[in-house]
């Protein structure tokens, strides 16, 4: 029986320096148990996403955070979503590069249709876009070797 007392004791003691620290730490952030309390009641009002668990958004715009997570999740982007950095192009690095093949037109910059958002397309819309740029860019390359 007293050796369970001692640990009993043993544990207490671990506790009160615990508790020490953790009010040590509360007291250089400048807080205090009650805002822990009330932070931990605001958190628990938190929602995980289900696309990425390390995004925690407030119950309120979850179901807006769920649709953006989802396009992107999917790989599904509009223009309108991207920001101005996104938006530059990187073309200028190839233009000189002979085995590069662009198959942009040269007066394509900055027209009106850059700004149009662009519509969702399914996995196998994309599959057959990719194949037809594929096809283009082997009559391109052709087209250069004769």
């Amino acid at each position: 029986m007293d050796a369970r007392y001692n640990q009993l004791v043993l544990i207490s003691k671990r506790m009160e320096k615990a508790n020490e620290k953790i009010n040590e730490i509360i007291n250089k952030l400048g807080w205090t148990r009650a805002d822990l309390r009330k932070w931990h009641s605001n958190y628990n009002k938190l929602v995980k996403c289900p696309f990425d668990k390390r995004h925690v958004v407030p119950e309120k715009s979850m179901r807006k955070h769920y649709r953006l997570c989802l396009l992107k999740n999917r790989g599904m982007y509009s223009k309108k979503s991207l920001t101005v950095s996104e938006k530059k192009s990187t073309l200028f690095f190839y233009e000189k590069a002979p085995s590069v093949i662009s198959l942009l037109d040269d007066n394509n910059s900055n027209n009106e249709e850059e700004d149009k958002e662009e519509p969702i397309l399914t996995s196998i819309e994309k599959g057959q876009i990719y194949d037809e740029l594929i096809q283009r860019s082997k009559q391109i390359k052709l087209q250069r070797q004769q």
